[in-house]
């Protein structure tokens, strides 16, 4: 034990610093956004939550992982974030291990570093949903990859797990096709004239979409509805989203411009000096790994709005490590490299939020009802579609009762038993429910977003008396009404 801790204290070092860093305020921030949803579907029979998971945008891998989880854990903040928090903490190991197979340690540790510093990691960390998931597979798909390009063969067992890493890659995000795509094109661009290398490739590709076939026409659907309907997201500003979306991976402002001024001086120093020096092969392939889906998203989010950090998520282990190369490559002294490294490293972490603010404080929300809430007041909802993040803060044996064949009618007969009803839109006229009594709360849950043509809030005034005992923070409104 004591030589295994010898040989890897690197490793178990940045390990324990990412849990830490992960889990001290792992519970602080209320489950909500997507978490609820993920949550409340994970609780079904392992066959109901691929049945009802089709008809939304993620596949179901990180739902039938939480299934298990939940049995043994429970839906508590603290148990249901765990899981997100050790998948991102590991996630610095394979980060570290690609920066020692391609480079050197000086490399590793920088890039390893400055992931371990970000407080988008942290973020996302502290997110029961798939990302820190999908970070972590598509670090590990890449690590057995580059293990191929290098040692042209992966021994039976590393092919085994580079095929079954790739086919959970693209069951647990759809985008997963576009990190097989990366690989894919530089095996084609650079390697297919090694019989060896491609004949592996194609090997674990193949066998990889064979287990995923029953997925494709699914996949095919959904990708032709985003392109003919759009998305939920709008399209991008220019280089203000560039700018903000490196804002995301840098923490701050300072670190933004500053490694944005690196990084840049490296592209002109490369251009002005392109026939000396020849770029590292795998630097390319590092490049390729950031820039293309980066680049890619962003033009194609013109036409099909994609371009969130959330989703570039797999790209960000590549931009540590260009980071990283950037400044090895200014900078020849070794001095150097390690001062302006260590000047961005504590810059990352002066500039680190451990506790990250989730702007969905669902829990005062919820709370103001409850107090202000008597039995001749109606609660209404909107979106429909906040009914688990609201369940899971207002009853938890109400957000657990489910039933195999429906997605939701328990939870919102129960909810109704309490007077509290769920609606995309009203018809005075027509809901009889709204007469029978003498107070109306109505609960804004971004509806003007979610359904842009509902006619709630009008409605409430034409028949009700607003009252100026409103309720907001920075996304719930709760207006209140009487007869």
């Amino acid at each position: 034990m004591m030589q295994f801790i010898k040989k890897n204290y690197i490793l178990l070092s940045l390990l324990g610093i990412n849990i830490l860093l992960k889990t001290i305020y792992l519970s602080t921030q209320p489950i909500c956004h997507d978490e609820p949803f993920t949550i409340y579907h994970a609780q079904f029979d392992f066959s109901t939550i691929i049945h009802y998971l089709k008809n939304y945008n993620n596949p179901p891998l990180f739902e039938l992982v939480l299934h298990f989880w939940i049995k043994v854990f429970g839906i508590s903040p603290f148990a249901v974030r765990v899981l997100p928090m050790v998948f991102s903490s590991l996630s610095v190991i394979y980060i570290y291990k690609i920066g020692m197979l391609l480079y050197n340690q000086r490399i590793a540790l920088v890039s390893s570093l400055l992931f371990t510093f970000s407080t988008f990691q942290i973020y996302y960390a502290h997110d029961c949903r798939v990302y820190s998931s999908f970070l972590l597979l598509t670090l590990l798909s890449f690590f057995f990859f580059f293990k191929l390009i290098k040692d042209y063969s992966l021994t039976t067992v590393a092919l085994l797990c580079y095929i079954l890493t790739n086919v959970l890659l693209i069951y647990a995000h759809y985008f997963g096709f576009i990190v097989w795509f990366l690989q894919i094109g530089i095996i084609l661009c650079w390697h297919l004239k090694s019989k060896q290398i491609f004949k592996t490739a194609l090997i674990s590709f193949t066998i990889s979409l064979l287990l995923y076939a029953p997925q494709l026409i699914l996949v095919i659907s959904h990708f032709l509805d985003s392109a003919k309907n759009g998305t939920w997201l709008k399209s991008p500003n220019g280089l203000e989203s560039i700018y903000n979306m490196f804002w995301s991976f840098c923490n701050a402002p300072v670190i933004t411009v500053l490694v944005m001024a690196l990084l840049f001086t490296a592209i002109i120093k490369y251009i002005i000096a392109r026939k000396k020096i020849e770029l590292n092969v795998y630097t390319k392939y590092i490049l390729i790994w950031f820039m293309i889906p980066f680049v890619a998203m962003f033009l194609v989010s013109y036409k099909v709005p994609m371009f969130l950090d959330r989703y570039l998520i797999f790209i960000t282990p590549a931009f540590y490590i260009i980071i990283a190369l950037g400044i090895n490559f200014l900078f020849e002294s070794k001095k150097i490299y390690y001062t302006l490294s260590i000047v961005i490293i504590l810059l990352f972490a002066i500039t680190t939020t451990i506790n990250p603010f989730k702007k969905r404080l669902i829990d005062n929300t919820v709370h103001f009802i409850t107090e202000n809430k008597t039995p001749r007041t109606l609660v209404l909802v909107c979106p429909f579609d906040y009914i688990t993040t609201f369940a899971y803060s207002y009853n938890q044996s109400y957000f657990k009762n489910i039933t195999q064949d429906s997605e939701y009618a328990p939870l919102d007969s129960q909810l109704k038993s309490d007077h509290i009803y769920f609606v995309n839109d009203i018809d005075f006229n027509a809901d009889s429910i709204l007469h029978q009594f003498d107070t109306i709360l109505y609960l804004d849950a971004g509806a003007d977003f979610a359904m842009p043509n509902n006619n709630i809030k009008q409605v409430l005034n034409t028949h009700f008396k607003e009252l100026n005992n409103h309720y907001s923070d920075n996304f719930f409104k709760i207006y209140t009404f009487k007869k």
